[in-house]
């Protein structure tokens, strides 16, 4: 979900280099703003007068991205150029006037239209009444640990009860994208607000930054739900080994969204884990999810032009998902082209492909399905995973969900565990509730900045009498 991804959207489109004057490169050096895809980017350009260059980093606050570094910026006459290997980006554009940068962002295959203005970028500090403050009346702990290599030391922050000990605690497993230990989107703190409550009911809780952000090392780019597992086993070793103030009979895991999918994977290879709950996590397996994603979102226009999309997007799918993906690129091209002809004038119209473009479209989805976290949730298939999960099962959905479809997805859950003979699952699809588990209007992604609302006080009250009442059974 919250990755600094600032091509949530694909789109292509024009985009005119104005007639532009020269500007000594000194001049430059100040702070940029501009706009992507409804996000606001703002870039810092310093000039280093002892190399004689330009240093650059960006920042996209609504998304918690701070002090990105370009690895290269460079103006030649009035033609700027920055390079940033971690993201894929290569920004370059032409010096309009003192105060105007008008060119592009180049995000892997996608280009978009970028403007920056100089000038400082005042962002309003969105309104977010759930936001809890100190001081708390439980204990709050920064933590470090390990994993069994000592290749990444994880940064985190556990929350205790502030009387007794022997706590049930749970783990907080974060969604798609690299998130700090709050699991921070658009001025939203969800991991913030779930383990205040659960504290306050007597839940101890730890949250944890993803790797390569906030206080964990490693790196997040390239890195896959198998590596997200390991992520989280580190920090349930590190629980067990908290025998002085919780229950180590009582560790559990509550992940949301592709942490839904980190969470009963790690479960099913720790028979100790002694409970599970779910946060809009997949039921069926990552091409449905993706599909039915699409379909949701799309819902505003006619269903013939949906179909034909969701056929070019599972063609796409399974090519990049195929064992032998050799010349995959070129494959993209030829099955797209061919998908193409088999399309009516309207159906291409409303999904704005033409003949010129369809090479870049397909390839545009090719590329992100191959980035490997992407990648990873695609291929990830419930069944194997969640036939292994004996511990008590909580799963939730909001009926506004259009990411992870609570129709599909909570039956799919209920039948693998049933099935394979569990016996302690619970599914209750929320009213009203988008995939942030906000009170929502349409449950599209557009709202969640507008929703003052971080999480609904039901679903909260859902996930700790839930606990509560399993973790208080003698196992």
């Amino acid at each position: 979900m919250k990755r600094i991804s600032l091509l949530a959207v694909y789109s292509l489109l024009p985009v005119t280099l104005f007639l532009s004057i020269t500007v000594q490169a000194q001049q430059l050096a100040d702070d940029w703003h501009g706009t992507l895809q409804a996000f606001p980017i703002i870039v810092h350009i310093t000039w280093n007068n002892a190399n004689k260059n330009y240093q650059a980093t960006m920042d996209s606050p609504e998304q918690n991205a701070y002090g990105y570094a370009f690895d290269s910026f460079t103006v030649v006459d009035n033609q700027v150029k920055a390079t940033m290997a971690q993201l894929h980006v290569t920004m370059e554009g032409t010096i309009e006037n003192t105060n105007r940068i008008n060119g592009q962002w180049k995000q892997g295959m996608v280009q978009l239209p970028f403007i920056m203005d100089r000038g400082k970028l005042e962002i309003a500090k969105p309104v977010r009444p759930q936001e809890p403050f100190p001081p708390f009346p439980y204990h709050t702990t920064d933590v470090t640990f390990t994993n069994t290599d000592k290749s990444i030391t994880y940064g985190g922050t556990l929350t205790t009860p502030e009387a007794g000990k022997n706590f049930p605690v749970a783990l907080l497993i974060s969604g798609s994208g690299a998130q700090n230990r709050n699991s921070e989107i658009f001025g939203h703190k969800p991991f913030l607000l779930i383990a205040d409550y659960l504290t306050r009911h007597g839940i101890a809780v730890l949250r944890v930054d993803d790797r390569g952000v906030g206080q964990t090392t490693g790196h997040y780019q390239g890195s896959t739900i198998a590596d997200f597992t390991k992520d989280a086993a580190a920090a349930v070793a590190y629980l067990k080994t908290r025998k002085d103030i919780i229950n180590p009979k009582k560790i559990g895991l509550i992940g949301h969204s592709e942490g839904g999918a980190i969470a009963p994977t790690l479960v099913a290879g720790d028979k100790d884990i002694a409970f599970m709950v779910l946060l809009a996590g997949p039921g069926v397996n990552g091409k449905n999810v993706m599909l039915a994603q699409n379909k949701a979102i799309a819902s505003a226009i006619d269903s013939n032009s949906v179909n034909a999309y969701l056929e070019l997007y599972g063609k796409i799918t399974d090519l990049v998902l195929a064992t032998d993906t050799t010349g995959l690129y070129t494959r993209t091209i030829k099955m797209g082209e061919q998908w193409l002809k088999q399309q009516t004038p309207q159906t291409l119209s409303t999904l704005g492909i033409t003949a010129e473009n369809i090479s870049r479209q397909t390839l545009v989805l090719a590329y992100a399905m191959s980035n490997p976290e992407i990648k990873s949730v695609l291929a990830y298939d419930p069944l194997p995973v969640l036939s292994n999960v004996k511990c008590p099962v909580l799963a939730l959905n909001g009926s506004k969900d259009v990411q992870i479809v609570a129709s599909l997805n909570l039956p799919g859950i209920k039948k693998i565990l049933t099935e394979s003979g569990n016996k302690d699952v619970t599914t209750i699809e929320l009213p009203g509730l988008n995939h942030l588990f906000q009170t929502a209007g349409t449950g599209m992604p557009s709202e969640y900045k507008t929703i003052t609302e971080t999480f609904s006080p039901k679903a909260l009250e859902q996930i700790s009498s839930w606990i509560l009442q399993h973790t208080n059974k003698t196992r």
